[in-house]
């Protein structure tokens, strides 16, 4: 018989005998056995209906009517209870003054155990004061955080310390982890670094998986083959296959030492087995991933639908709504771009430009409108290219030209202020470059080397005697010229501004000495030190002026 029909004849035996008149005694049938008795509320399990109707401003919850403003187990929502303590307040869940909402309970973070100065912080066997774990007073107890409770002196867990851990051979005595004949202590407890196969020999040395300690010795059983991690059967391991440092890979099989793989999956080198025909990681071949989102199918990668296109290497996007592909594939709108049917747009006041959305009025790249470069020492401003602060613009035109008046010898204290060959610009006045000496007793400028001119050798007007030539300030004869000798001077031409790659080829007041070349720069317009983002194109080699820590820009691969 079935349930249905169990059921059937159930409800109508209770309904006949319910309805029945006969018999004047309570629970008895026609003929009045009490056999005939039958219990209406036994196992009925009828559901409880949940379709009430609840009065105004009371929800449906599961079949009670709530007020979700004040209801403690139906805060705001139906099954949303606030936690332990905390009151139900305008549908949101408001714990006593004091309090924190902790998500188990409202707690009081400066004396609570179980939230102690932080909602996630137990003291574990601890008490809590003004939100700081403590052991118990006098009774020689250390709290060690997330732990608990520790006399330092004798636990083996924390030992002397927190968290110094004696190990299972371990006894702490005095704070001090002793350990008994034949082990030895190491960092994490006391071992015998005899046969300990993760303390073998040392107390660094671990024989790793299956491998066995022999005399300190790590070894193998029969059949393996000891590798840096452990122990290894090399003719059936796929992680170490045939050889100690060869890998099949995901999938991989290892068959007398050669890795292979299932049927229907190929072997791509380091890296494991793939079907080619169903991967999208490798899909066709082992370096094909078909990216995000896609599928590959038939060894070829495709898109699963829903408007998505294939975009080659990266994956499958709406090219009407992706800021990255917008319109086409890797159509970026920029950091800020938004793509609305298929096309850049830009928020608020950014303008597109070149796919990028930018602020015109303060990108230097694009100031005022698009592919508006600011210069070299400029700023935008208000959509206008502006010097930096303490340069000045030396243009003269409608144009710009930023210049650092103090240190540029082209415009040496004021625009247009240029120095001589043998000079450079020092705070904002023309001197003798670092290096050389003024030897003119009045009020022009001769600009020597002391260290090279055999008439001012180590100071000005001491000449070198008897054809001597002047090397590192000192007269010394000609043929004991370590370097270059150019007439009496003894230098280094590859780097001597004065005698550059040749004797008497002189640097002139925008160039320094490399390699042997007399090489453009420029200042760096106010940077302090290298790298420098000032410098850039053809004068990308930031360099300190010789001589001086001031920063210049040079047109050359390396600096003098």
């Amino acid at each position: 018989m079935t349930s249905a029909l169990r059921w059937s004849l159930w409800m109508g035996l209770a309904v006949s005998v319910a309805g029945c008149g006969c018999g004047d005694d309570e629970g008895r049938g026609p003929g009045g056995d009490a056999d005939t008795d039958v219990d209406t509320d036994a196992d009925t399990d009828v559901d409880t209906d949940t379709d009430v109707d609840c009065a105004t401003g009371e929800t449906n919850c599961g079949g009670d009517c709530v007020d979700l403003s004040s209801d403690e187990g139906h805060c705001g929502a139906c099954d949303s209870p606030c936690p332990d303590g905390a009151d139900c307040e305008a549908g949101g869940c408001a714990c006593p003054a004091g309090t924190v909402d902790c998500g188990d309970a409202c707690a009081d973070l400066s004396s609570d155990e179980a939230h102690c100065g932080d909602c996630d912080r137990a003291c574990e066997d601890g008490t809590c004061n003004a939100g700081a774990c403590e052991c118990p007073p006098d009774a020689g107890l250390v709290y060690c955080p997330g732990a608990g409770c520790f006399d330092l002196s004798s636990d083996n867990r924390h030992c002397g310390d927190c968290d110094v851990d004696c190990g299972a051979a371990g006894v702490c005595n005095a704070g001090v982890c002793d350990c008994p004949d034949g082990f030895s202590l190491c960092a994490d407890g006391c071992y015998d670094l005899s046969s300990d196969p993760t303390h073998c020999g040392d107390c660094d040395r671990d024989c790793g998986a299956a491998g066995l300690c022999d005399a300190g010795v790590c070894d193998c059983p029969v059949g393996m083959v000891l590798c840096d991690d452990g122990c290894f059967d090399l003719a059936a391991d796929p992680t170490h296959c045939g050889d100690c440092n060869v890998d099949c890979g995901a999938a991989g099989v290892c068959d007398a030492g050669v890795c292979g793989c299932p049927d229907g999956a190929v072997l791509c080198p380091d890296d494991g087995c793939y079907d080619l025909s169903s991967d999208p990681t490798h899909c066709g071949d082992c370096g094909t991933d078909c990216g995000v989102g896609a599928i590959c199918s038939a060894g070829g990668c495709d898109c699963p639908g829903g408007g998505l296109v294939l975009c080659p290497g990266d994956g499958c996007f709406d090219l009407s709504t992706d800021p990255e592909h917008c319109g086409d594939c890797n159509n970026d709108c920029g950091a800020a771009g938004v793509c609305v049917a298929g096309v850049c747009d830009c928020p608020g006041a950014l303008v597109n430009c070149g796919g990028a959305c930018v602020d015109t009025l303060a990108d230097e790249n694009n100031c005022g409108g698009c592919g508006i470069d600011c210069g070299m020492g400029e700023s935008c401003n208000g959509g206008n290219c502006q010097c930096d602060a303490g340069l000045v613009d030396c243009d003269g035109g409608g144009g710009l030209d930023c210049r650092d008046t103090v240190n540029d010898p082209t415009n040496c204290g004021g625009c247009d202020t240029v120095c001589a060959g043998r000079e450079w610009c020092d705070s904002g006045s023309c001197a003798c470059r670092p290096g050389l000496t003024d030897c003119d007793a009045g009020a022009g400028r001769n600009c020597v080397d002391t260290g090279s001119n055999a008439s001012h050798c180590g100071a000005c007007n001491a000449p070198c005697g008897g054809g001597d030539a002047c090397e590192d300030g000192s007269c010394i004869d000609p043929g004991d010229c370590g370097m270059d000798l150019c007439g009496l001077q003894c230098v280094d031409t590859e780097t001597d501004p004065l005698n550059c790659g040749d004797c008497g080829d002189v640097c002139s007041v925008t160039e320094v000495c490399v390699g042997g070349e007399c090489r453009d720069f420029i200042d760096s317009r106010g940077c302090d030190a290298c790298p420098c983002a000032a410098c850039g194109g053809d004068f990308d080699q930031c360099c300190d002026y010789p001589g001086d820590g001031f920063q210049i820009c040079v047109d050359a691969g390396d600096c003098p």
